[in-house]
């Protein structure tokens, strides 16, 4: 090959690493599980650990995000913590902050809450030694500070540290009505990648769009589970109110 096609092609890709960094583009998210209707919260949280048991089964570290505005959200990683010890995995600590209430179920687990900037610091410290035990340390959290999407989140801050890549996989609603879709799709333009409620409004309606084909029954409960990232996976959860009907989303 001629030395000027090679480094037209360090151009290339020298300039899309540099373009994905400054404006925060991402690769093309990867479908996990498309939108399933599920009879609980509880049952949704242990099809979400099968579905992500194999990069679920190796690691040592992972943040959970909750949605603060359903606290029945909760419910779906009782249902994956459930099918975890099912599955034999150790649970080393469970993280939380101070305000937040676990269903009771967690108590069987060691229980530390924290808050976010005095007690950092020193959990980093713990849990570069705990990396080192057998089983796995869990963060829950909203989802806003669990998702890498936000540069101040706790998942970011634990990155900073020596713990290297972090696994979040965080809730977010999943809005199908006209009305949250045209509000949805304003966050699409002018998207300030600093902004991360924006960005995760952008997201949850280019993925509300893309099931534009599909036909589902909105009165049921769904999950879908996407992949955005080495280590980010962001799972979409709708619950029907009584005035919804069997409709597409077109």
């Amino acid at each position: 090959m001629p030395k000027w096609f090679w480094v037209l092609v360090s151009v290339i890709l020298s300039s899309g690493i540099y373009f994905s960094i400054r404006y925060g583009l991402r690769p093309k998210p990867i479908p996990l599980m498309k939108p399933t209707s599920f009879a609980s919260l509880e049952e949704m949280g242990v099809v979400t650990f099968r579905r992500l048991y194999q990069p679920l089964r190796s690691e040592r570290l992972v943040v959970l995000g909750f949605d603060p505005g359903n606290p029945d959200s909760m419910l779906v990683w009782r249902g994956l913590f459930k099918a975890a010890k099912d599955s034999g995995v150790k649970v080393q600590k469970v993280f939380h902050f101070e305000n937040t209430v676990l269903p009771e179920y967690f108590n069987q687990f060691p229980l530390r809450s924290f808050q976010m900037n005095s007690d950092l610091t020193e959990i980093k410290q713990e849990l570069v030694k705990a990396r080192k035990r057998n089983g796995t340390i869990f963060f829950i959290v909203p989802s806003l500070l669990s998702t890498h999407l936000n540069q101040k989140s706790v998942t970011k801050k634990l990155e900073a540290s020596s713990l290297g890549p972090v696994f979040s996989l965080s809730q977010f609603p999943l809005q199908l009505s006209d009305e949250s879709l045209e509000e949805l799709s304003k966050s699409c333009i002018d998207l300030d990648p600093k902004d991360e409620t924006n960005r995760i409004d952008c997201i949850t309606f280019k993925y509300v769009k893309s099931l534009s084909r599909r036909k589902l029954d909105l009165t049921q409960m769904l999950g879908a589970i996407e992949r955005y990232g080495l280590k980010e996976y962001l799972s979409f959860v709708y619950l029907p109110s009584v005035e919804d009907a069997s409709i597409s989303t077109e």
